[in-house]
C-alpha cells in the first residue's frame, strides 16, 4: 500500500512516481536530513538480498512471496542475532536434554540447529 523511501533521485523521477500511482501504491518520503530513519529498513533489505535473493532465481510472484514469508519465519524464530548477544528474537521452546537436529529452510539454503527430545522406540 505504501512505499516509504528516502529522497534518492530514483524515487523522485516522474516515471517512477506515475508507476507507483497507477499501481495503487502511495509514495511517502522520509524526513530530509534524517539518514538513521531508513537504517533498519536498509539493514533488513541487505540481509534478505545477501542470504536469499542473490542466490535464487524466481519465476513468479508467488515464489518470491513464499521465500519472503519463509525468511521472515527463519529470521524471527531460528536465526541468532549478534545485536542480541547471539539470542533469537522469538525462539521456539527447546528441550535441554534433547538431541541436536538441523532444521533446513528453502532446500538447505538456510539452516538452524535446535534440540528436540527423541521419542523412545517402542517397536524395538
Amino acid at each position: 500500500t505504501y512505499l516509504i523511501h528516502d529522497r534518492d533521485p530514483l524515487f523522485v523521477d516522474e516515471t517512477v512516481q506515475k508507476t507507483l500511482e497507477t499501481s495503487g501504491v502511495k509514495s511517502l518520503k522520509i524526513a530530509p536530513a534524517a539518514p538513521n530513519q531508513n537504517a533498519h529498513a536498509e539493514s533488513w533489505i541487505a540481509l534478505i538480498k545477501s542470504e536469499i535473493l542473490n542466490k535464487m532465481i524466481f519465476t513468479s510472484q508467488e515464489q518470491l512471496d513464499y521465500c519472503l514469508r519463509t525468511y521472515e519465519n527463519y529470521y524471527n524464530h531460528f536465526r541468532p542475532h549478534s545485536g542480541l548477544g547471539g539470542d533469537f528474537i522469538d525462539p521456539f521452546p527447546q528441550d535441554e536434554d534433547g538431541e541436536i537436529v538441523c532444521k533446513e529452510f528453502m532446500g538447505g539454503l538456510l539452516k538452524s540447529y535446535c534440540r528436540v527430545k527423541k521419542e523412545p522406540d517402542i517397536a524395538a
